[in-house]
Parts: structure tokens; sequence; C-alpha cells
């Protein structure tokens, strides 16, 4: 009985964790960040195509982003939506079967897709499931940072373990077990619908893992351009010319943005790195930005500093979105040391970014008015993203990787000239 009595407490516990939504979303965001990277490199390998690689993630965004549109406007029953939850989550072990035995470009195309797909669901149902266990709708966007960005940088670092087709296969094929099996679990708490209030800055990976992933919304973005325009109706009554040269700073940084991230696994690939060292460069993004979360959090920015913070946060993306370029035509020989370098920085300003850009626009509307706000943050980044995407797949088809670096480089200096407009109209 004593021997016995360990082990029922570990079972005990084992099934509360598996039970749980934190752990749904822990493993999600896992399985996003990994399958991403995953699909980028395997295509690399398969096609040798950068062009193909930046139309995948094109793909996969635009496919998120639709997806995301139409589950925001059809009306299903709770029973249903249990029975789709798991469906859904049965359906990733398949995708992720075909993407790992699959040799074919357009097949691995089409299951990155449905996977897109998949995630825009799953996404706003477990981020559904966290808001039912905190007491404070300002602590929902909060709890999923932290959920997904731990789960991100495990997954990265496990990826970084598991480097080959045969190993991240089966990783990726676990990890879908293991999250069917909770989603199983879990599945009688789940109902239709999504938080409308998320007050913090959304994950951007990451949502756009690679972006990142995309970059991943939680929120609709037509929801979200809704209030994009409630938002600037509101201004248009007492308009300034900061607020407009402010929005439109935001929409242009993120074409940057989403330029930038689009080609990485090739532009790694090209200078020489390993997949493993390509997983563990990512994890370091991942984690320095969990600690520039950190440092900006012990802050107390006034309005007026905020825009301070983000001009130079911004001039800093400006010199470290074009760096990748050097690599690219040979003027600075692949150093890993040097790599590391961006993808720390880069991770560790986007905390800065992130929460200056969302703090500002929350200090232009009334506090009643902070979720359209917030949604209208989620929505330019949205879409400066997706364009970025886009325009990194045509340069990158056309020309090479590292003009959509130059051209990264030069948009980001547009909205760094941009931002420093608006804060001038502050002082003036």
């Amino acid at each position: 009985m004593k021997t016995k009595f360990p082990f029922i407490v570990a079972k005990r516990y084992l099934k509360q964790i598996v039970s749980s939504a934190s752990f749904l979303a822990i493993v999600l965001s896992m399985i996003s960040v990994v399958f991403n990277l995953y699909v980028s490199l395997r295509i690399l390998d398969i096609t040798g195509s950068p062009a193909k690689q930046t139309l995948a993630l094109f793909a996969y965004n635009a496919g998120y982003t639709f997806m995301s549109f139409i589950w925001r406007h059809i009306e299903l029953g709770n029973k249903f939506i249990k029975a789709l939850f798991v469906l859904l989550s049965s359906a990733l072990i398949p995708i992720f079967a075909f993407v790992s035995f699959s040799e074919n470009f357009y097949v691995i195309l089409v299951s990155f897709v449905l996977f897109s797909f998949s995630l825009a669901i799953l996404n706003p149902l477990t981020v559904n499931l966290i808001s039912r266990r905190v007491k404070r709708e300002s602590e929902i966007s909060l709890k999923y940072n932290y959920y997904n960005s731990l789960g991100s940088t495990i997954g990265y670092l496990l990826a970084g373990a598991f480097t080959g087709v045969i190993k991240l296969g089966f990783l990726i094929l676990t990890l879908g077990v293991v999250f069917l099996v909770n989603v199983i679990n879990i599945r009688r708490e789940v109902e239709y619908g999504v938080p409308k209030i998320l007050t913090g800055p959304l994950p951007h990976h990451h949502s756009f893992h690679i972006n990142i992933d995309v970059v991943d919304k939680l929120t609709d973005i037509r929801y979200d351009v809704f209030y994009l325009r409630l938002f600037l109706r509101r201004l248009s009554i007492n308009i300034k010319r900061r607020h407009f040269l402010t929005l439109l700073g935001i929409f242009v940084f993120f074409i940057a943005v989403g330029l930038f991230f689009t080609p990485l696994p090739s532009m790694l690939i090209l200078t020489g790195l390993t997949k493993k060292e390509i997983y563990i460069e990512y994890a370091f993004f991942n984690l320095f930005s969990i600690i520039g979360y950190q440092s900006i959090s012990s802050l107390n920015l006034t309005f007026e500093k905020m825009y301070s913070v983000l001009s130079l946060a911004t001039l800093a993306r400006c010199i470290l979105f074009v760096l990748p370029s050097l690599l690219s035509i040979g003027l600075v020989e692949p150093n890993l040391w040097f790599i590391t370098t961006i993808m720390i920085l880069v991770g560790y300003t986007w905390a800065f970014l992130g929460t200056t850009m969302l703090g500002i626009l929350l200090s232009l509307v009334p506090h009643n008015d902070r979720a359209r706000a917030s949604s209208s943050f989620n929505a330019l980044s949205s879409l400066g993203t997706v364009i970025g995407s886009l325009l990194s797949t045509l340069i990158v088809t056309k020309y090479s990787v590292g003009y959509a670096y130059i051209a990264s480089g030069i948009i980001a200096t547009i909205s760094l000239m941009l931002f420093i407009k608006a804060r001038s109209a502050i002082l003036s």
C-alpha cells in the first residue's frame, strides 16, 4: 500500500496537468512554433528554393487570417463545437504525418494551409478556456502571452535537441497526440466564442512565429478592422496630426516585420547554419523577448516617453533588419555569434515596440474604449504583417533574399520617420 501511494498521487497530479487549459495553451504553442519552422526547413530541403519557402509562409498567414474571418461569423452550438474541437485536434496528426513523409512541395503546402485553418479555430477556443479561469479580463492576454512564450521557448529547444526529419517528425506527432489527449480530457468545458477584451499586446509569433507566427492573432481580422474604423472615426472628431502619423507608423512598421521574418529560415540556411543551430537561434529570440517584457514592465513611462522609447527601439530595428542583407551579399562572413546577436536584439526590442505601440493607442482613447484600441493594434499589425509577407515572397522570387532585408530596413526607416514626426507634433 505504501509503495502505491506515491504512484496514485503522481497519477492524480498528472491527470490534473493534462486536463488544464494552461497545459493546452503551452502544448499548442509548442506545436505551432515547431511545425512552422519545421515546414520551412523541410521545403528548403526538398526544393532548395527560398521563393517556395516564403510562398508557403505567405499561404499560411493568408489561410490563418481567412479562417479567422470565417470562424468569427459562424454561429454553432456548443455540442458541435466540442466535437469540432476534438476533430480538428485529431486532424493535426495526419497533417503532421503528410508533411513528415511527403517529398512533394504541393502536398506540404496544402497540409500547411490546412494546419493554419485548424490553428485559427483552436487558438480562440484555447483563449476562451483560459478566460474562464481568470477573474479579471485584463489577465487574459497576460496569461496567454506567458503560456505562449513558455511553450515557444520549450518548443524551439526541444526541436534543437530532436534535429533531423525522422526525429522532428516523431516529436511533432508526439506533441499532436499529447494535445489530442488533453483536448479529450477538457472538451466538456469548451464553449463557442472568444473574449472580446484583450488589453495586452498579443504574441507577435509569434503568431507570426517565423513569423510569426504570424503572425497568430487571437481575434478575427474583421472584428479588429471594424474597431479600427470606429477608433479612427472617434479620433476624427478632433483629429490631430500625431494620431494619424502614429497609426500609419505602426502599420508601416509591421510591413517591415513581415519582410524580415518570412525569408528568415532561408537566410539562416544560406549562411551555413545547421538545423539545430537554427532552432536554438529562434529559442534565443523568444527567450530574450520574455526578458524584454520583464525589463519594460519595471519602467514607468509617460505618454511622451513612450514615443521616445518607441523611436529608439524602431531605430534599433532599422539597423537589425538590414544586417542580414550584409550576410546575403557577402560583405560580412557568416558568423554564428553575429547571427545570434541579431536574433537576441530583435527579440529583446520586440517587447519595447509592442508595449509602447499599444500603450500609445490606449492613451489616445478613454478608458472604456481600451478594447477598441487593442483591436486596432491587432488589425494594424495583422494587415501590415501579411502585406510584408506578400512583398517578401515577390522580392525573393524575382531577386534574392538579401533584397528583402534591404527593403525591410528601408520600410522600418520610414516608420521611424513617422514616429519622430508624431513625437514632434506632441511637443510642439
